[in-house]
């Protein structure tokens, strides 16, 4: 079976998101800035984060994870078409960081 790709469009915020995210240091560094994205995003009703940069703080035994970044939405979903190809290449080498909560891609994953 081949599936033909799927485009969507990103509307990105002009107003950062900011999320926060506290555990132990016995949890992964990846999983605490997941749930700091995840906050991120719950926060602004966003599907995605945009150019993330994150800020770590351990004391004692405790680590925080802040995260901020441009929410997105995903719209305007639709099968690629050839004229999509050329600007398909261009994005490829001006690609951003995005970044989506864990969860929303363990849906997407199972659909």
């Amino acid at each position: 079976m081949i599936n033909k790709p799927v485009l969507v469009d990103l509307d990105v915020k002009e107003k950062k998101a900011t999320g926060i995210a506290n555990a132990k240091k016995r949890i992964p560094l990846e999983i605490i800035k997941q749930n700091a994205i995840a906050n991120a995003l719950k926060n602004e009703n966003a599907d995605a984060l945009v150019e993330p940069i994150f800020e770590t703080e351990v004391y004692r035994r405790n680590i925080t994870v802040t995260v901020t970044g441009w929410p997105a939405i995903y719209k305007n979903f639709r099968s690629i078409q050839a004229e999509d190809v050329p600007l398909l290449q261009v994005c490829v080498s001006q690609k951003a960081d995005v970044y989506e909560s864990f969860k929303k891609q363990l849906r997407r994953s199972r659909k």
